[in-house]
């Protein structure tokens, strides 16, 4: 199928003939994309009587949105602009006329605006939100329209309008009139070919990644690819691709006979007896697949020419690829003494179409795989380095097998030393010297003892093997000519590794390396991961390897480390005296270390003093134990933070009237995000007219629930419109109410699920909320470990919380083995308890 990314508009004008015809076929494509989000969208038949209106949504005696389809491929000169502002006009003048309101005006246009285009454009919806208040302007270009066409909810319009069966449509009427079919019972119709057993290869594996293979990143090659395909349909011809291992021949050559040819057979013949037997009685309409050529010519009964001749006579279309070096060796000038098997070859090679397939991607062909990143592992190929994008496709998983298989465990204890460095903050090149002592970690008892005196040197071969002519484990970074200065991963397998050992922990031996042979630029890379990992003693020895007493981050982190270690006091002596110098960092951590310890006193006492920091733990402090007339206190004095603090304690106990007094206190004192919850509070609990008036009075948080209020009325009771699934968090958390009310919590899971997959974190919290509220807690754990597996950072602290709060200290062991954030702190308070009486310091406070 032609993919959204890298169409061509132009393509309804060629397949149809005339502007006037495509321009109906476009108006078409575009009514089914809009229904795709839009199920009731209605097509206005283009005549006098139109109104003005190609497309519209809504209903033509209260308010509409119209979709205005301009089919200008070429893009917009001073014709196409007065075009455009007589459809608006007359939307709008039939719209005072018959009584309506048009909400948005949308221009859809086949093209891409250059920039006097945009700035035209641009300048026409300033003047136009003037002349027409009320209506919105928006402009779909040929850029978005492919990018709505590239989702997944759009694949029918993409098939139906530019699938093979519409690019392909002039190819495919002049061959359906060729012989009918005949089956052969090797052979299968080349649209229901599986590419992986044609010799495309496999693909590295990402998370989140759907199906075999990632979408084909369309080449330059492929026009001239397709018409040679095509030329060969009509009489019979032999297409050779010729390029290095691993460059995307073979996906370029299925993708052109699928795009050309899908409804002939396609034999893939095993052998060369295969052919001679298929070439005594060829059919009508058949591809035969010669991938990896040199397979068949290597034969010893080889493919002779004269099979291939008659193959072409007989209408046969021959496919192939082939490596430059076999071809080159193979079309050798004629020499004295050569073999009939040379000059067989070169006979035959004579007989192909010759393509090239460069070893790089083109700056336009990565440009087209960009507009594909969308699929992980497009993203992984086009940010990697180290090879090209289609050896990084395809290399992949012979990396990941030879690392996770590997036939030299010393070798598997290099690669995974290395991966575990990079993982956890090392990305300068690592040296050998690290990589002897790290792999010890990663070996057996056993294998420690049995080592051979160059375990190392075999170990360093086989982790830097390239695979697939592409990509090794390791890659050698040069020092200087013929110097090696260290080793990188390669980054698709560091990816791979980044989740396949997400949750274990490194060895001993591997953070001692680290502290001994790490590059000074990754020092506070590494302490701080140490830390998140709860390596404490390994992160101070990295802070204290700066040996920087005028730094006062490190000097500060040192006094974290060691506070984490249980030297509390000798944490307190670093901290006081940077406190009180003023250092805000220092105060910050002595805040929380003397309210960790219970120390209420001196904490009251920093706080009078002006302590910032204090101050703010000494509020968290109060909120905690709901000390509610203390808070009272605080924000009479002006304190926002406690402020903020009631009001959520003020929530929780239905106190909703005192919350939004606090909160408007504030709002009107000028405090901006005071005025947001005011705003949130208002429309939440039904005090419209208070948030209208706000709203009038042009506030931007007033203003936005006020439209939220207004699509939640819209749609409230109409449940089939709930599938669009609303942006607006508001209206997802009343929608989900609504639903569980009614009993229907399945479907308020599923809304959930869909909106936390693209939108992340408030969906994936309401969901888990849900969820426990479910009884599902397991369900809601679970659904976070995936998140966090797949490099979701905000869904594995809500793991973290979710399992502190449930308890659950060996699921947290694994996010402190990811380190993720606060996971370690909250793993020591779980398993040391520290139960000394709150409500005992509660009384010394105030």
């Amino acid at each position: 199928m032609t993919l959204a990314s890298r169409l061509d508009f132009r393509e309804h004008r060629f397949r149809l003939g005339s502007d006037d015809a495509a321009r109906v076929d476009f108006h078409r494509m575009l009514t089914a994309l809009i229904q795709v989000r839009h199920p009731t969208a209605t097509e206005v038949r283009a005549n006098p009587g139109d109104w003005g209106i190609d497309t519209f949504v809504g209903s033509l005696v209260d308010k509409i949105n119209i979709w205005q389809s301009k089919y200008f491929p070429d893009g917009i000169d001073k014709s196409q602009k007065d075009q455009v502002r007589e459809s608006l006009v007359s939307a709008m003048d039939h719209a005072r006329k018959h009584g309506y309101m048009v909400e948005t005006w949308t221009l859809c246009v086949p093209c891409d605006l250059d920039a006097p285009e945009r700035k035209w454009w641009d300048g026409r919806c300033k003047a136009w939100t003037k002349e027409f208040p009320g209506t919105n302007f928006d402009l779909w270009d040929a850029p978005r329209l492919r990018g709505m066409l590239m989702l997944a909810d759009a694949a029918h319009v993409l098939q139906e309008f530019y699938g093979p069966a519409r690019v392909w449509e002039t190819t495919a009427q002049l061959l359906t009139a060729a012989s009918p079919l005949h089956h052969l019972p090797a052979a299968t119709r080349v649209q229901d070919s599986r590419p992986r057993l044609l010799g495309v290869h496999a693909s590295i594996q990402v998370a989140g990644a759907d199906g075999e293979l990632p979408p084909y990143v369309a080449r330059d090659l492929d026009l001239a690819l397709r018409s040679a395909v095509t030329a060969a349909a009509e009489n019979g011809g032999f297409v050779l691709l010729v390029g290095g291992s691993s460059v995307g021949k073979t996906r370029a050559l299925f993708e052109a006979v699928r795009a050309a040819l899908p409804e002939w057979w396609l034999l893939h013949p095993a052998d060369t007896d295969t052919i001679r037997g298929y070439a005594m009685a060829p059919t009508p309409r058949t591809v035969l697949w010669l991938d990896e050529l040199q397979s068949y010519l290597n034969q010893p009964r080889r493919l002779p020419a004269g099979v291939v001749r008659d193959l072409i006579a007989a209408g046969t279309v021959l496919l192939g690829t082939l490596w430059p070096n076999e071809y080159h060796a193979r079309i050798a000038p004629r020499t004295v003494g050569e073999t009939r098997r040379q000059a067989n070859d070169r006979e035959l090679l004579g007989l192909a179409q010759i393509l090239d397939v460069p070893a790089a991607f083109s700056t336009e062909e990565r440009r087209r795989g960009e507009t594909l990143a969308t699929d992980p592992r497009i993203r992984t190929a086009l940010s990697s380095t180290d090879a090209g994008f289609t050896q990084v496709l395809a290399a992949g998983p012979e990396l990941v097998r030879w690392w996770e298989q590997a036939s030299d465990p010393y070798g598997k204890a290099v690669i995974t030393a290395a991966l575990d460095a990079r993982r956890v903050g090392a990305d300068a090149p690592l040296t050998r010297a690290f990589l002897e002592v790290a792999a010890v970690g990663y070996l057996t008892p056993a294998q420690q003892a049995s080592a051979r005196a160059d375990w190392l040197d075999q170990a360093m071969t086989y982790a830097t093997t390239q695979l697939h002519g592409a990509a090794a484990a390791l890659v050698p970074v040069p020092a200087s000519l013929g110097h090696i200065a260290g080793y990188t991963t390669a980054d698709y397998l560091h990816q791979h590794a980044l989740r396949a050992r997400r949750t274990t922990h490194l060895p001993t031996a591997a953070w001692q390396a680290l502290i001994d042979h790490h590059d000074p630029s990754d020092t506070i890379n590494l302490a701080y991961s140490a830390e998140r990992r709860g390596q404490h003693a390994t992160a101070e020895a990295f802070y204290r390897s700066l040996d920087d007493d005028s730094n006062s981050y490190v000097v500060v982190m040192i006094a974290v480390a060691t506070a984490a270690q249980g030297r509390h006091d000798e944490a307190l002596k670093i901290l006081r005296p940077l406190a009180d110098a003023g250092d805000p960092a220092a105060a910050d951590e002595l805040a929380e270390l003397l309210m960790q310890l219970d120390q209420v006193e001196e904490l009251q006492q920093r706080a009078e003093a002006g302590d910032n920091s204090a101050a703010e733990v000494l509020v968290e402090f109060l909120a905690a134990h709901h000390r509610i007339d203390d808070l009272y206190q605080l924000v009479s004095a002006g304190d926002t933070y406690a402020g903020e603090l009631l009001v959520h304690l003020l929530v929780e106990q239905g106190r909703i009237e005192d919350a939004i007094a606090v909160s408007r206190q504030h709002a009107d004192a000028g405090d901006k995000y005071a005025a947001a919850r005011l705003a949130d509070l208002l429309a939440e609990h039904g005090f419209t007219d208070e948030l209208r008036h706000r709203a009038s009075t042009g506030d931007p948080r007033a203003m936005k629930r006020l439209e939220s209020l207004r699509i939640l009325d819209a749609i409230i009771d109409k449940p089939a419109l709930w599938r669009q699934d609303p942006k607006d968090e508001f209206v997802l958390k009343r929608l989900v109410q609504s639903l569980t009310k009614q009993g229907r919590t399945e479907e308020a899971i599923t809304m959930l699920q869909r909106r936390a997959d693209a939108h992340g974190w408030p969906p994936s919290r309401m969901l888990v909320q849900l969820l426990i509220q479910q009884g599902r807690t397991q369900e809601a754990i679970t659904m976070l470990q995936h998140r966090a597996d797949a490099d979701d950072l905000m869904a594995a602290e809500l793991l973290v919380d979710l399992l502190v709060e449930q308890r659950r200290i060996s699921e947290l062991q694994d996010e402190v083995a990811a380190g993720t954030r606060g996971a370690a702190k909250h793993l020591i308070e779980l398993r040391t308890e520290r139960s000394m009486s709150r409500d005992r310091a509660a009384r010394l406070v105030l």
